[in-house]
């Protein structure tokens, strides 16, 4: 979790203020099919924290989207 989702959110907490302030910038977050589609017997950590990944970047998008430039 502290590699695979928490330094995404870490960094993001950096760097949005900024962004914020200029009202422009881009986040991208990688990550990884094993989120929709895991294999639970192999990987379960890291498939729950790439899917918890997934979730975090579409609610920050939506939150955070409206408040750039238009």
């Amino acid at each position: 979790m502290q590699v695979n989702l928490l330094s995404s959110v870490r960094l993001d907490r950096a760097l949005l203020p900024k962004m914020l302030q200029q009202k422009s910038g881009v986040i991208i977050h990688i990550s990884s099919t094993s989120g929709k589609f895991p294999l639970w017997d192999a990987t379960m950590a890291y498939t729950a924290a790439k899917a918890a990944l997934n979730a975090y970047s579409k609610t920050l998008a939506t939150e955070v989207a409206p408040q750039g430039e238009e």
